[in-house]
């Protein structure tokens, strides 16, 4: 393959191609608006070098800019290799325009930044351990869908700059290939700096630990948002996930809990009002969050800005298998009546979880023909649980409160 150097400068003012690797050396490539400049193998912007794009770029290989580098104008840059994945790297410097056209797809080797623009045509962004960051919010990604989006299961991010009040932050995600998690923010609070990442479990310690034990009735995602500097934003967020994310317990006919993770605090806890699940296959959940530090903390829910958030079927439930407790609060160490007609003469295993999914308490009763059955409260500490219910005819639950 012939390589072409660039040492002082060149500039392109028409289309142009290359079927050879393009190495600038320290000079400066100019492309003029109208221009594109076609490469069908790798591209090496190195020792200071700079581009100056107000066309296009295409690159068929690999794009490495080192640290001394930069890429400047608003060009576009586009990855349609079509027969290896291309990789994508960047120094200290930054990347006007992306846009995607290969199946295989682009990795990033770094974190990139200063991107106004995102257009998926074809393939995923894999971005390993690595942050792409969005200088531009409304409309600044297009063309993503189930099978095009940015793939973060290596904890990688997608970060938008100044989002600020009436702003919608687009993040279209997914923990793997074939796994499609998108969020969407509006932010009606302060302007801010806000990133996104989805994985594939519901954590005990929000982002660590192990799975928490109520799974059964989980959307087995957990989308981590964090904004840079905590406080005043009030976000709604609105969440998607497909019917083969949901565990066999999740009920999205119900009304469902979106829960957080309290990282200061160091357990999940839940909104005080369900919220209710839109759409069918896929599915998605919008829940708003307050500055107003009676609403559960709102979205300052950690000292360092961040929430860690996943649904749950815990609200709400068709008629007959309502759960009642009396008394509820309950008192550590009495007896509670644990009621609902769906339980009526049925062998009942119950569980007690407390907030950080550790089962509390377990026993196996029969229900009386009212769908009856008493159930002793242990020594616990006060505070907030969840009491499992399990028949070979379905699962129900409700929310108990130890005082």
């Amino acid at each position: 393959m012939k390589k072409l150097y660039v040492a002082l400068a060149l500039s392109f003012v028409g289309y142009t191609a290359y079927s050879q690797n393009l190495i600038n050396d320290g000079g400066t490539i100019n492309i003029a608006p109208g221009a594109t400049v076609t490469l069908t193998a790798n591209f090496n912007n190195l020792n200071a070098g700079a581009v100056n794009n107000s066309g296009a770029m295409e690159v068929a290989g690999n794009f490495t800019a080192a640290d001394a580098s930069n890429q400047t104008g608003a060009g576009i840059y586009r990855f349609n290799g079509n027969n290896n994945p291309q990789t994508l790297t960047i120094g200290t410097g930054q990347i006007s325009s992306i846009e995607l056209n290969n199946p295989l797809g682009l990795e990033l080797q770094s974190d990139v930044k200063g991107v106004n623009s995102l257009n998926f045509i074809n393939g995923h962004i894999i971005s390993g351990p690595n942050t792409l960051t969005m200088n531009t919010v409304n409309n600044a990604v297009s063309g993503a869908s189930n099978n095009r989006f940015l793939v973060c299961g290596d904890n990688g991010l997608l970060k938008y700059n100044n989002v600020g009040t009436g702003d919608t932050a687009f993040f279209p995600i997914g923990y793997s290939v074939g796994n499609y998690n998108p969020a969407w923010l509006t932010n009606s609070g302060t302007a801010d700096n806000f990133s996104a990442q989805v994985f594939n479990d519901v954590l005990n310690n929000g982002l660590t630990g192990s799975s928490i034990a109520f799974d059964d009735r989980l959307v087995n995602r957990t989308w981590n948002i964090q904004e840079d500097n905590a406080g005043g934003t009030m976000p709604m967020l609105t969440l998607q996930w497909d019917a083969s994310h949901q565990r066999a317990g999740f009920n999205p006919q119900v009304n469902s809990v979106v829960s957080y993770y309290r990282e200061n605090q160091g357990q999940w806890e839940y909104f005080p009002s369900s919220v209710p699940v839109q759409g069918s296959d896929p599915f998605i959940i919008t829940r708003t969050f307050t500055a107003n530090p009676d609403n559960m903390g709102a979205f300052i829910v950690a000292n360092n800005g961040s929430i860690t958030i996943f649904p749950e079927s815990v609200g709400e439930t068709p008629p007959g298998t309502e759960v009642s407790c009396s008394p509820n609060p309950a008192t550590t160490g009495n007896t509670i009546q644990v009621t609902a007609k769906a339980l009526a003469n049925k062998v009942v295993n119950v569980k007690l979880f407390d907030a950080t999914g550790r089962c509390v308490a377990t026993d196996n009763k029969m229900a009386n023909p009212k769908g009856q059955l008493p159930f002793v409260i242990p020594q616990l500490t006060k505070g907030m649980y969840l009491l499992n219910l399990t028949t070979p005819q379905g699962r129900y639950s409700s929310k108990l409160i130890v005082e």
